[in-house]
C-alpha cells in the first residue's frame, strides 16, 4: 500500500479509538428504535422550530432543508460571481455564532481575504473600503468591536492550497480530536482537490466525493463542498443550474445528500448588456444600456437534490458591497455611514469575483 493509504488507515483506527467507537456491523432493531425516539423527543425540546441540523440563518432554506444534519455532505454550486463563496461564508457565520465549531479548507483564498469577507458582513462595511482601510472613525470603531468578537469565535481555517482526500481526512480528524466543539467543515472547492495519484480525473473526483461523504458520517458532521458548474449551461435560454450542468458531476451528485446551486439573474443581465455594448462600439455605434447595477440584487439559492426532504427554490437578496446574503424582505437595518457622503454611499463598486 502507499505510504499516505497506510497512514488513513492508522489514522482512522487511532480516531476510532480515541471516540470508543463501536466495531460491529449491524445494529439491532431495539437500538435503532431507542435511537429514534430519542431523537424525536430531542427536537421537540429545541422548541419544533423545524430545524435539525446545522440553521442556514435563511428562513426558507430552513424550511427547505431542516438544516444541515449530521454525516450529510452538501454540495454548493454556481458559475463565477455568483456568490458561492460569499453564500457560504454567511453560513459558517451563522454557525460559529450559534457557539459552533466551524473548519474551512481554502484552496483558493488566503484566510485574511475570508476574514475581510466575513467582516465586511458582519459589520456593514463595504469589503472594498476595508481593503484600503478607507474608513470612518464610527467604522473603525464598529470593526474594533467586531474583530473583538471574532476573535473569541471557534472558526478555523486551513488555507495550503494543496489538498488531497487523505490530506483532509488526516488535518480535519486531527482538528476535530482536539477541537471536540466543531460540527461543520467546509471545502472550497472541491475541483480543486488532488487525486491520490494516477488516475483518471474522473475517477479522482469520484474518490474524492466518497471519502467526503465517508468522512462526514465518520465523524458525525455536515461537510460543505463547493462546486465549480460547466460552461455550457450559459448557451441555454434559462440559465439556472441543473443536477448534470455539476463538473465531473455523477459521483458528486451520487455522494451528495443536499445539492444547492447559486444563481442571482442579474450576472447575466450585466454581461449581456456589456457585450451588447460592447458590439456596438466595433459597429461604430451608440448604445445605451437601461441596464441599472443595484446594491441589492435578487438571488436564488436552488436544492436540485435532497435526499431527506423536498425540492424547491429559496429566494433570497444578495448585498454586494458587503458580500451578505439575506432573507428576502428581510434586509437588516444597520446604519453604520451616518457620518459618510450621500453620494459615496450609493456609489457602485465593482468587486471581484465571489
Amino acid at each position: 500500500l502507499p505510504s499516505d493509504e497506510i497512514l488513513n488507515i492508522v489514522q482512522k483506527e487511532l480516531y476510532e479509538i480515541s471516540m470508543d467507537a463501536s466495531t460491529k456491523e449491524f445494529r439491532d432493531a431495539p437500538e435503532m428504535v431507542v435511537a429514534t425516539i430519542a431523537h424525536i423527543h430531542e427536537m421537540k425540546k429545541r422548541g419544533n422550530n423545524g430545524v435539525t441540523g446545522v440553521d442556514t440563518g435563511f428562513r426558507e432554506l430552513n424550511e427547505l432543508t431542516a438544516g444541515f444534519g449530521e454525516g450529510q455532505l452538501v454540495i454548493i454550486a454556481a458559475r463565477p460571481a455568483m456568490g458561492k463563496t460569499a453564500f457560504t461564508l454567511n453560513l459558517a457565520q451563522k454557525a460559529i455564532d450559534d457557539g459552533r465549531g466551524v473548519a474551512i479548507f481554502s484552496l483558493e483564498m488566503p484566510a485574511e481575504e475570508l476574514m475581510l469577507r466575513m467582516l465586511s458582513a458582519k459589520t456593514s462595511i463595504p469589503l472594498q473600503n476595508l481593503k484600503v482601510g478607507d474608513l470612518t472613525d464610527e467604522e473603525w470603531s464598529h470593526l474594533s468591536r467586531a474583530t473583538d468578537e471574532m476573535g473569541q469565535k471557534k472558526l478555523f481555517v486551513d488555507d495550503d492550497g494543496l489538498l488531497n482526500i487523505n490530506q483532509l481526512r488526516s488535518k480535519l480528524r486531527k482538528i476535530k480530536t482536539q477541537h471536540p466543539e466543531i460540527s461543520l467543515a467546509i471545502i472550497d472547492y472541491l475541483q480543486l482537490m488532488s487525486g491520490t495519484g494516477g488516475k483518471d480525473r474522473h475517477l479522482e473526483v469520484s474518490e474524492i466525493s466518497r471519502g467526503l461523504k465517508l468522512l462526514a458520517r465518520e465523524l458525525q458532521m455536515p461537510i460543505i463542498a463547493l462546486s465549480q458548474l460547466n460552461r455550457g449551461l450559459e448557451s441555454r435560454h434559462d440559465k439556472r443550474p441543473m443536477l448534470s450542468d455539476i463538473r465531473e458531476s455523477g459521483s458528486i451528485e451520487q455522494d451528495a445528500d443536499i445539492i444547492m446551486f447559486v444563481y442571482r439573474d442579474d450576472v447575466y443581465k450585466m454581461r449581456e448588456e456589456k457585450e451588447k455594448e460592447k458590439r456596438a462600439k466595433a459597429e461604430g455605434k451608440e448604445y445605451k444600456s437601461e441596464f441599472v447595477a443595484k446594491a441589492e440584487e435578487e438571488a436564488e439559492i436552488i436544492i436540485g437534490k435532497n435526499r431527506s426532504g423536498p425540492i424547491g427554490t429559496a429566494h433570497l437578496v444578495f448585498q454586494k458591497r458587503f458580500t451578505r446574503f439575506v432573507d428576502k424582505g428581510n434586509v437588516p437595518v444597520e446604519i453604520v455611514f451616518e457620518h459618510a457622503e450621500e453620494n459615496a454611499r450609493n456609489s457602485s463598486i465593482e468587486l471581484p469575483p465571489i
